[in-house]
């Protein structure tokens, strides 16, 4: 007798899984007491049933018009936001503007738009998820301010610089997919620096190091490099420098550390990620990555050589091969940095180990240890991985198809 389980699925809201046992049962009309108890009973349970998804229906209605609604709100918002935005940086990057004005410009548009612990320092705002507002660096005074390395063959390298500043580094610990090795602390860094637009690029490791040891070499050269051990990538910073010693801005390139690669991923935000929340609806479904981030969920590629992804469990948007992709394709972070989750992770300088709890400034990680940090996750990783405060680690010669890196860099004339 399946009347008990029909009638749970019922109380669940389930009304087409019911319908479809009541078939399984053989409780149709005409079959007399099969099943579910002949026609009156089954007559009874359909009635229920077309109530169920008659209630399904309305309530989706419902729900899509106050996304429309909220949608449309949003909308208006963020023109007017956008306004009042450009009014403000007109007054911050005019060069007749002192900076008591462009304090009080910062502060007009910080109150208006009630954004919390601002500081007195003029900043950016970025327009993030649901309207929520994200304060970065007014670095330099220009908003996104960026240098350009020219590496010859027609490759450039781009920098962002980073202010700097204080941060949560870590996660709090009900944020969904969180680690044990993740615990929060307060992190102060002192000295700004530049960091990579983007994650080096295949072309990027070619002009440099005359080689390309890519897996997927189809994705093409603005794809990122992989399969580079952290013992790699310090070679290729070695003859980097050397390249590029009195054309390079003065700059000398290295890599992040973890707490700097976690402080320019997160561009100001506390959240699970650098938009807002991250909804954990499957392994590989994390709906609010897809913008911004290449996962498991949603890196299929149709070039040749692509990696099988035929049996990954709950994917976002079904594919059968995944692979890399170009950088830069996903929407930036508030500090106009690409890809600081997806694509492929990257290694960090830091030996990996615990943190150490409570407020510490400019740390550089353990003074030894047997592994290297990487950070970010990857094409391949499950939607967990793809957190601003998810951390991995391998032994300094690990290499993979799904690790590459990304530039950081001191400059002497800050």
């Amino acid at each position: 007798d399946h009347r008990g389980e029909v009638e749970d699925l019922l109380q669940w809201g389930m009304a087409s899984a019911a319908r479809r046992l009541l078939g399984l049962a053989g409780g149709a009309p005409g079959s007399g007491d099969s099943g579910v108890g002949g026609n009156a009973g089954f007559d009874d349970l359909m009635a229920q049933i077309r109530e169920k998804e008659t209630e399904a229906r309305a309530a989706e209605e419902a729900r899509q018009a106050a996304e429309r609604r909220l949608a449309q709100e949003l909308a208006r918002r963020k023109a007017e936001f956008d306004k009042q935005y450009a009014e403000y940086l007109e007054v911050v990057q005019s060069p007749h503007a002192d900076e008591g004005m462009k304090r009080a410009a910062w502060k007009r548009i910080t109150d208006a738009w009630g954004v919390k612990n601002a500081g007195v320092e003029p900043g950016s705002l970025t327009w993030g998820a649901n309207g929520l507002l994200i304060v970065g660096p007014l670095a330099g005074g220009r908003v996104g301010e960026t240098v350009t390395v020219d590496l010859g063959g027609g490759e450039k390298l781009e920098m962002v610089w980073i202010s700097p500043g204080e941060f949560w580094m870590g996660s709090l610990e009900n944020e969904e997919g969180r680690d044990s090795d993740e615990v929060r602390h307060r992190v102060r860094l002192t000295k700004g620096f530049w960091m990579g637009k983007t994650e080096v690029t295949q072309g990027q490791w070619q002009s440099i190091m005359r080689k390309n040891p890519s897996y997927f070499k189809n994705a093409g050269k603005n794809a990122p490099v992989e399969q580079v051990s952290w013992e790699d990538c310090q070679e290729f910073i070695r003859k980097l420098n050397a390249a590029v010693a009195t054309d390079g801005h003065g700059l000398r390139f290295r890599l992040p550390t973890e707490a700097e690669w976690e402080y320019a991923c997160r561009a100001g935000t506390e959240t699970a990620i650098y938009t807002g929340s991250l909804t954990l609806r499957g392994a590989n479904n994390g709906p609010e990555l897809d913008p911004i981030a290449w996962y498991g969920g949603n890196s299929g590629v149709d070039y040749e050589g692509g990696y099988d992804s035929s049996g990954w469990p709950e994917k976002q948007y079904n594919h059968r091969q995944a692979g890399t992709h170009p950088v830069g394709q996903k929407a930036p972070n508030a500090w106009g940095l690409y890809d600081m989750l997806g694509n492929v992770w990257e290694w960090c300088s830091d030996w990996y180990g615990e943190y150490t709890g409570g407020e510490v400034t400019d740390p550089a990680g353990p003074r030894s240890g047997s592994c290297r940090v990487y950070r970010g996750g990857s094409w391949y990783d499950v939607a967990r991985y793809g957190r601003s405060a998810n951390r991995s680690w391998n032994v300094p010669g690990f290499r993979w198809y799904i690790l590459g890196f990304r530039l950081a860099s001191d400059s002497p004339s800050r």
